[in-house]
């Protein structure tokens, strides 16, 4: 819940910010992801994701990203016997790093931050992660954007890698 409130700020304040300066860029989007490693028998996932560029006039931003992702496909139940609560694989994160347009529509990015994730647990384990990703830009304003990114955690316990693919806006 910590970490909710702490994205809930961070995205009120960076939209909070850009009504101030027009070369910050806010964007939202849906995602379907496909785990590739590190995550048991979850094998699909669907998560949520909002990212800011900043100097988003320029060929090379730096961009923030957020992200909630969420895998199901479990085909084995962990239940805790006090709470009843189960066990889930969920994924949070913030990462910054840099953006280039390689043309008008088009921008490659690798970010690097902070993860806690859960995979079949019933506590968050924080470690350091890195998302690469190809960003296209749609339509007359460039409003719509589709995404195929890369997730690697390269946790001690486990790598965790997945694929994905998220379609959005520029709010």
């Amino acid at each position: 819940m910590r970490h909710l409130i702490l994205i809930l700020f961070l995205i009120t304040a960076v939209s909070g910010f850009s009504q101030f300066d027009k070369s910050i860029s806010l964007r939202t989007t849906g995602n379907f992801n496909v785990a590739l490693g590190g995550l048991g028998v979850d094998d699909a996932g669907v998560g949520f994701g909002l990212d800011a560029s900043f100097l988003s006039k320029h060929r090379l931003q730096a961009i923030v990203e957020t992200s909630l992702d969420h895998f199901f496909g479990d085909k084995s139940l962990y239940i805790d016997r006090i709470t009843g609560k189960d066990a889930k694989t969920n994924i949070y994160s913030i990462k910054a790093g840099p953006q280039f347009f390689i043309t008008r529509n088009l921008a490659l990015s690798a970010t690097y931050g902070p993860t806690w994730y859960k995979v079949r647990d019933f506590d968050y384990t924080r470690n350091y992660g890195f998302k690469y990703s190809i960003t296209g830009f749609f339509g007359e304003r460039k409003r719509f954007i589709a995404k195929v990114f890369m997730v690697n955690i390269p946790a001690q316990d486990r790598k965790i890698q997945y694929l994905g693919f998220a379609a959005g806006f520029t709010l």
